[in-house]
């Protein structure tokens, strides 16, 4: 099985994560998880503030693609 973020096999012998997180879903080495969480709420947080910024408002009423 192959790490969705390094695309690298998971050996037994690592720790390894399965994310049924929206927009991240699947395995990941725990590394890349945790770099591919800090990421997705990077990108998130920047949605927030540009919808904040160009509308006032400080609420979001359609899901975050993180990756679009």
């Amino acid at each position: 099985m192959d790490c969705c973020y390094c695309q690298k096999e998971i050996k037994k012998k690592d720790t390894k994560y399965e994310s049924k997180q929206k927009g991240i879903e699947g395995t990941y080495h725990w590394n890349c998880f945790v770099k591919v969480t800090k990421e997705a709420n990077r990108l998130g947080s920047q949605k927030l503030e540009n919808n904040i910024q160009s509308t006032g408002n400080m609420h979001v009423n359609t899901p975050i693609d993180m990756f679009s």
